[in-house]
């Protein structure tokens, strides 16, 4: 895949365990995934971790806008993770214009299915985008965020 190659130039962690450490801000990796391919997805994930996720107090972002800058309207949904949940998000005026989403860590085996995220119609990548892009999920099941 072009982004695994792109993405092999920034990583040295590219094939550990799914989080990598990249140099890039997040806008100039949603410009690179983007260029990648034109229909993917960039979803912020586990945005409320409390330390590092986009909205954490060490992120250095107060904002998707702060974040993402004149790309902001590129991002169509943000992964809740642990620290919350879809009503959680639909507080700030911002993340009610994207579509909050669920999943369990990949990294994690042991983890796998504690999160979840339904959609409608067919399982292939253009209608699950199509959902997102559209803000059209059914529902998620959440861990537990207090």
């Amino acid at each position: 895949m072009k982004i695994t190659r792109d993405l092999s130039y920034q990583s040295k962690t590219l094939a550990s365990d799914g989080r990598l450490t990249i140099r890039l801000t997040p806008s100039e990796l949603l410009e690179l995934t983007l260029l990648s391919d034109s229909e993917s997805l960039i979803i912020p994930s586990h945005i409320w971790t409390p330390w590092y996720g986009l909205l954490g107090s060490r992120s250095g972002y107060n904002s998707l806008e702060e974040c993402f800058r004149e790309k902001t309207s590129l991002i169509r949904a943000v992964e809740t993770g642990l620290s919350s949940d879809p009503e959680m998000c639909m507080r700030i005026p911002e993340l009610r214009n994207v579509a909050a989403v669920s999943f369990s860590d990949a990294h994690s085996r042991q983890n796998l299915g504690r999160e979840v995220t339904y959609f409608d119609g067919d399982i292939s990548f253009p209608a699950l985008r199509s959902q997102i892009i559209n803000n059209q999920v059914k529902k998620t099941i959440e861990y537990f965020p207090e």
